[in-house]
């Protein structure tokens, strides 16, 4: 049966990636500064390897570069460890529980956009590089999830970068078959062999051409499905790939229907999008996209209606 509703577990911002003492010129102070960093990591550190012995933290004891660096490994570890604690707490709600952090799973982006495609098309070996280093901390760090989280959650949010515009996709398949399916290969795969979870996946806009590259990289689960993008029909999704994928998304027209159409429009739309794609299964209802502001309290009142009516 599709998941009608979910929770998701919160992550911990890097609050504690900073440097304890800022020194101006005086290279006294700067030496002084220095040597109370260390000194203040090296104490931290052993009390945190201990910390992790009795929560289960994974740490492990290393002399770090810099206060700075000590303090990224702590945060990612009680990052992890509250994760843990979250996931444990709301287990027993009998709700699906999805976690998503693409920084720590997702794969690489150098740069902005324009830049990051520029060089999948100007330094094809830098690109490879950076997907090898990238593949081998992703693998780390799932593995290091795993341990913390066990199995109280029932989906990973592996990836959330855009992949699709409005017109097109962002960049050819065969960049994709190169760099990125590979990549979901081995994320995708180490995912399944090692945990009962699902992966996720959010990218916006067209990605028709990409769709039989998620379903071989193994991926589980795609988000929005922006109906309203090129090559985005949903029928012809659904009749092609809806049996090896689930669609996590699309329930409604979130540029034009959901803002601007009528209460009866919304109805009609959500009602048979739930129809089309729930049909056998695999389907999880969700706005293609954020409701926005001053989309009239009637028409998310239709769509609720219709939710509730599919039943």
């Amino acid at each position: 049966m599709p998941v009608k509703s979910c929770y998701s577990a919160s992550s911990i911002s890097r609050a504690l990636n900073a440097p304890w003492v800022r020194c101006r010129a005086s290279p006294v102070r700067s030496i002084v500064a220095t040597a109370f960093n260390v000194a203040v990591s090296m104490i931290v550190t052993v009390s945190a390897s201990l910390l992790a012995r009795s929560r289960d933290l994974h740490l492990r004891f290393f002399i770090p570069d810099s206060a700075n660096e000590f303090m990224e490994h702590l945060a990612a570890a009680i990052t992890r460890r509250v994760r843990a604690a979250k996931a444990e707490r709301l287990r027993p709600t009998g709700k699906a529980l999805f976690l998503g952090d693409w920084s720590a799973f997702g794969p690489p982006w150098i740069g902005n956009t324009p830049d990051w495609l520029c060089l999948m098309a100007s330094e094809p070996e830098y690109v490879d590089q950076a997907f090898t280093l990238r593949t081998e901390g992703v693998l780390r760090n799932l593995e290091l999830l795993r341990r913390a989280i066990g199995d109280n959650i029932d989906i990973l949010g592996v990836d959330g970068q855009d992949f699709g515009t409005q017109k097109s996709e962002m960049f050819s398949p065969e960049f994709f078959a190169r760099y990125h399916l590979p990549f979901y290969l081995a994320v995708n795969g180490w995912v399944h062999a090692h945990t009962p979870w699902k992966t996720w996946k959010h990218t916006c806009g067209s990605n028709a051409q990409f769709m039989p590259m998620y379903v071989e990289g193994g991926l589980d689960c795609l988000n929005p499905m922006q109906r309203s993008a090129a090559g985005m029909d949903l029928a012809v999704l659904k009749q092609e790939y809806g049996s090896r994928i689930t669609f996590w998304g699309g329930g409604v027209d979130t540029q034009h229907t959901l803002p601007f159409g009528t209460p009866d429009e919304v109805y009609r739309e959500v009602l048979e999008t739930i129809r089309l794609l729930s049909a056998g299964g695999g389907f999880v209802f969700n706005t293609v996209h954020n409701i926005q502001a001053n989309v009239p309290v009637e028409n998310l009142a239709a769509m609720f209606q219709a939710i509730a009516d599919s039943d």
